[in-house]
């Protein structure tokens, strides 16, 4: 069990785990990993290029967690090896898809949604293809380095194909992501850090995780549409975000 953990932004989080470390062919990740009970679905999570967890994922985790959902926040190898800095190429795609097979394997067929922070979220989308995830959770996606637009990462936000939720800061100077069809952009006040309203950013996850496990369930919406929030009212969820009515996600397309 892993308890008081300081988060990547130096931010002490009260936080109770179950710790191991997984095997991959890039060597040793680390996984804290809190079971639910009667687990709705897998959340697995990746940090940002720092290789450790920020407060922002400590914070969702406890939301996704009292919410019934399994979660998962992963430590790539680069960084249990003490790198600071994440290695060219698809190394740390590569062991977060053995990761999660090694979580899939141990925990059983449940619904499986990805993510990550930063450069987390740029891993979860380029991988979430081949992992199978229903959906794709970016915090603070990084659209471009600050202050060069023309330096576009797009294309691995659009490398996911399924519901993608992203949650931005108004002021991330990484930029906003634009809206896709299969894709909402919720922004929040705060930068990069997302170090502000955690507990109202962890409630409009979890409403669109169950609005997930609802369009999975229900053949009321066609043509994949997922309806968000399942005790929202006028467009917003719990968190008192505004949120869109419908976000029309890729199922259909994809079969997922």
């Amino acid at each position: 069990m892993s308890e008081d953990r300081v988060a990547q932004d130096g931010m002490v989080q009260d936080w109770m785990a179950e710790e191991r470390l997984v095997e991959t062919t890039r060597g040793q990740a680390r996984v804290e990993l809190r079971v639910s009970e009667a687990s709705r679905a897998l959340l697995v999570m990746g940090p940002g290029a720092s290789g450790r967890p920020a407060s922002d994922l400590f914070a969702l985790a406890d939301a996704v967690h009292a919410a019934g959902f399994s979660v998962a926040l992963v430590t790539p190898p680069y960084a249990v090896a003490g790198r600071k800095i994440p290695p060219r190429g698809t190394a740390t795609d590569e062991a977060f898809v053995q990761v999660v097979a090694a979580l899939r394997e141990e925990l059983g067929d449940q619904p499986l949604i990805t993510g990550g922070r930063s450069f987390g979220s740029r891993v979860a989308c380029r991988t979430s293809a081949e992992i199978g995830s229903i959906g794709v959770l970016c915090l603070a996606f990084p659209l471009h380095p600050p202050g060069k637009p023309e330096q576009s990462r797009l294309e691995d936000l659009e490398a996911a194909t399924v519901p993608t939720l992203v949650v931005q800061g108004r002021s991330d100077a990484f930029g906003i992501p634009p809206e896709a069809e299969h894709r909402q952009v919720l922004l929040v006040d705060g930068d990069h850090s997302l170090r502000k309203d955690h507990e109202r950013i962890g409630a409009a996850v979890v409403d669109w995780l169950e609005s997930l496990l609802t369009a999975g369930e229900s053949s009321e919406h066609p043509q994949g549409e997922v309806r968000l929030g399942r005790r929202s009212r006028v467009g917003r969820c719990r968190s008192g975000y505004p949120v869109l009515a419908l976000v029309r996600a890729a199922t259909a397309a994809t079969g997922r």
